[in-house]
């Protein structure tokens, strides 16, 4: 059975680094529940449903028979979309509504698969999803942060960055052009991560060969630096 889930929210949430009050035109309000139907990193793969309820009248008990009121309810489905920063829930959970999220961009997800027939053999697909972002509690700090206050404050976000980079890198193995873009720019800029223009290159063209623009023009300017270089 499906557990129902709802969510308590902070005055104040923040996205992407951004600092948002809960009453922003910038959120998206869905009014159905979503059911989780996959997870892929701290993402919620979610189906959106609405619950119609209908009543009708049956003829019970023929040798003496008197109306009876039956109430019935189904689910129609909408859109599957992508939930980020809600929480770690498994599939088939049911986040009820109202849900506010805010819309940052698009991501692609890959899922596993058999082909059924004589020859049954595992496949991989990649289905793209549109990314919404319900933001993370934030809390203004009430005086001037301490050193010690400072420095676990820039241990959470050097670890959440380290989490960051290893799910770009998985997804990067796995195809996807973002998180290749992602992974190479890294190596280029040295965020995160050692610098490695080889493997900074070698990501960037991946993701460029998928017809990715940003990759394309970090590729342009690495030649321009290069041919401006050269003797």
């Amino acid at each position: 059975m499906a557990l129902m889930i709802c969510r308590c929210e902070a005055q104040l949430k923040m996205v992407k680094g951004k600092i948002y009050s809960t009453d922003d035109p910038a959120w998206v309000i869905f009014n159905c529940n979503m059911e989780v139907v996959q997870t892929s990193g701290n993402d919620l793969i979610c189906r959106t449903f609405t619950t119609i309820s209908s009543s009708h009248t049956e003829i019970a008990h023929a040798a003496n028979p008197r109306a009876v009121v039956v109430n019935d309810s189904h689910q129609v489905y909408g859109r599957t979309i992508a939930l980020r920063n809600y929480s770690n829930l498994p599939v088939g959970y049911i986040i009820s509504y109202p849900i506010k999220a805010i819309h940052v961009g698009e991501i692609s997800v890959f899922s596993t698969g058999r082909t059924g027939g004589m020859i049954d053999e595992t496949f991989k697909k990649s289905h793209s999803y549109e990314l919404y972002d319900v933001g993370i509690d934030y809390f203004p700090p009430q005086h001037p942060l301490t050193p010690e206050e400072k420095k676990a404050q820039a241990q959470k976000i050097a670890e959440a960055k380290i989490r960051a980079l290893e799910y770009d890198r998985t997804q990067a193995s796995n195809g996807v052009a973002e998180a290749q873009c992602r992974l190479g720019l890294a190596y280029l800029t040295g965020q995160g991560i050692e610098t490695n223009r080889s493997l900074a290159i070698d990501w960037l063209g991946k993701s460029a060969a998928q017809g990715n623009e940003e990759a394309q023009k970090a590729l342009q300017n690495i030649a321009g630096i290069t041919s401006t270089n050269s003797p």
